[in-house]
């Protein structure tokens, strides 16, 4: 399966991915002489004359080509650590074939690159809906899989024995190949990090990471974990506002519930190319600050799996899905990949920060004043393109045009240019507000994203004024 996913990929061929075969081509004798890329680096560090020479020469164009390697496996989600790309560029340039990147492509094929393995992180205040005492429903599950975008949700165990059969059966729903060896789990439990991994719910994260170093794809991670956060907490503000959400005391939150913050590490697990073996897992430490860990973990919602199977969450859910992975992947594609647009780059780096602003309106350590400033900051920065006179009035009017055609749209126009007004009269006079109020605003916050990203094919890729231009306002 890895040869097909490679093999189906095309080597970027560019002037500059030419340029750099052509100049490597002619060193392939000098960088024979080494046994690695660390030990040509080394040499560079120790020696003046040859970084100022060739060194320097050679560390530019096998960058550029790397960075060709990284665009194009990125695009197709496949994330491949820098160091490893860098390691096997090196590997092929030594033998001095050209074009590099075919075969560089060649060897990634006969490894496990492109099968997809998962993150697994712990979040704090989630939980699904359960029946009540002494009755039973078999739509309430322990478990729930948003498939389409490669996430799932589970509650707490308080076993390990259970969490080991519970990750074997999430590894099974998103059809990872390898399997999760017992063993393997046992030993980073038994370290007294990982309290969580019995302890809270989790998330697995379905994604094709290969790395060689810690770090490396972290962005990619959190990135990931951020968006199905986002979708969990949509999912409930969309079903609250319905009415159809589990009761207090109805929701593994409540109940069996020995959460902890006490998290520093995630686990990843990375595929190998046999499918007989298990798959190789690691703990790796969070290299975020306590305040971010904080945020990314907190999503205090509780969904009720019944009601995701209604028809009409069903729809919602699945346009929810998709909106979140386009919008991922233009994030990646011009945020993180810096496409040379800058218009392009700064939207999509607005359009994901307004999701981080929604999340927070969801936070168990805010207030209600801070939920209220939370989801106002979270619409202006989706809906508008810059700050301007009038702010309450223009997305007033752009949820109404984002929302046409729904029932009570009226009510939602008027529960967010509340929540602008509210946000005002809280900084400056400390009021309070209604909750109500709040889950509705979330609820046409929800389905306005599925609008906005309905209209990305329209987006001009250079124009100064995205979201007035994409809504003809």
């Amino acid at each position: 399966m890895a040869a097909h996913v490679v093999t189906s990929l095309t080597a970027p061929d560019t002037k500059i991915t030419r340029q750099a075969d052509a100049y490597i081509s002619r060193q392939h004798n000098f960088l024979a002489s080494y046994n690695s890329l660390e030990h040509f680096i080394c040499d560079m560090d120790e020696d003046e004359n040859l970084a100022a020479n060739v060194g320097q020469a050679l560390a530019h164009h096998m960058l550029n080509l790397r960075t060709a390697l990284a665009r194009l496996f990125w695009r197709n989600d496949i994330y491949i650590g820098r160091s490893v790309l860098d390691e096997f560029v090196f590997q092929i340039a030594k033998r001095g074939r050209s074009p590099i990147l075919p075969l560089v492509l060649d060897e990634f094929s006969k490894t496990a690159a492109g099968l997809p393995g998962f993150v697994i992180y712990p979040l704090h205040g989630f939980g699904l809906a359960r029946p009540p005492i002494m009755t039973s429903d078999p739509k309430l599950k322990s478990l729930y899989s948003f498939k389409k975008q490669g996430l799932l949700f589970t509650a707490q165990s308080n076993d390990l024995n259970a969490v080991y059969h519970r990750l074997n059966q999430m590894v099974d729903q998103l059809q990872i190949q390898n399997s999760i060896d017992f063993t393997d789990l046992q030993h980073l439990h038994s370290m007294g990090v990982l309290k969580w991994l019995t302890r809270n719910p989790l998330v697995m994260v379905k994604v094709a990471s290969h790395t060689g170093e810690y770090y490396e794809n972290q962005f990619v991670y959190t990135l990931k974990l951020r968006l199905g956060a986002t979708l969990a907490v949509m999912l409930w503000a969309l079903a609250e506002d319905r009415n159809k959400h589990p009761s207090e005391m109805e929701t593994t939150a409540k109940i069996n519930n020995w959460q902890t913050l006490d998290f520093h590490h995630y686990l990843i697990g990375e595929t190998r190319t046999d499918p007989k073996e298990p798959i190789e897992l690691r703990r790796v430490p969070m290299n975020l600050a306590p305040l971010d860990l904080a945020q990314l973990s907190d999503v205090s919602v509780s969904l009720n799996t019944r009601t995701l199977q209604d028809p009409w969450m069903r729809k919602r859910s699945n346009s929810l899905q998709s909106a979140l992975q386009t919008v991922e992947r233009a994030y990646m594609s011009h945020v993180n990949l810096t496409s040379g647009q800058a218009s392009l780059r700064r939207f999509y780096a607005r359009l994901v920060k307004s999701l981080d602003w929604y999340r927070r309106s969801f936070g168990s350590r805010q207030t209600q004043h801070e939920r209220a400033v939370s989801l106002a900051v979270a619409f202006e920065t989706m809906l508008t393109d810059f700050y301007a006179a009038g702010t309450a009035d223009r997305l007033e009017r752009r949820v109404g045009i984002c929302l046409k055609g729904l029932m009570g749209v009226a009510d939602y126009k008027s529960s967010v240019k509340a929540m602008v007004y509210l946000r005002n009269e809280i900084l400056h006079t400390g009021q309070s507000t209604d909750e109500s109020e709040i889950v509705k605003a979330q609820a046409a916050f929800a389905l306005c994203f599925i609008k906005i990203t309905s209209l990305l094919a329209q987006l001009p890729s250079r124009s100064q004024h995205p979201i007035k231009d994409m809504l003809n306002d």
